[in-house]
């Protein structure tokens, strides 16, 4: 470690095939297929929003999607209440880059077929943030 700070402590969170974690209860909503996400973390954008092009909320998501190797979501609503609500998320690392906007949104989105979790996009979503679960869809 630069500047021999001290000792290094690692935590192993575990290794596995899908099927290995399925069999993990607390674990199975977050990989289930759905066609409809919504956010547990508030989603930061990795570049700044811009009105056009690629660079808006929309672009960067159906970016995102394809290099995770799925279809872009054919709907995404900003939820006001629950981003309003998401906002005491620590959304900047303490070391490290600033994201290019300090500001998370908590969204849903519809998908044109199910999409199997995990599903995590954004600034620092391997960290936690952008964290989407299989919305519960009301029965009529």
């Amino acid at each position: 470690m630069k500047g021999g700070v001290g000792e290094l402590e690692v935590r192993f969170a575990g290794a596995g095939n899908r099927a290995d974690f399925l069999k993990i209860p607390a674990l199975r909503h977050l990989l289930a297929p759905a066609r409809i996400w919504q956010s547990v973390t508030p989603l930061v954008l990795s570049r700044h929003r811009k009105k056009h092009g690629v660079n808006t909320l929309e672009g960067q998501i159906a970016a995102e999607c394809a290099l995770l190797g799925i279809p872009a979501p054919e709907q995404i609503e900003i939820l006001k209440d629950e981003s309003i609500a998401l906002r005491h998320f620590v959304r900047t690392r303490r070391d490290g880059a600033a994201p290019p906007s300090d500001y998370g949104y908590a969204l849903r989105l519809t998908f044109p077929e199910p999409v199997s979790g995990p599903l995590s996009l954004g600034h620092s979503s391997h960290f936690g943030l952008g964290l989407f679960a299989p919305a519960a869809v009301p029965r009529t």
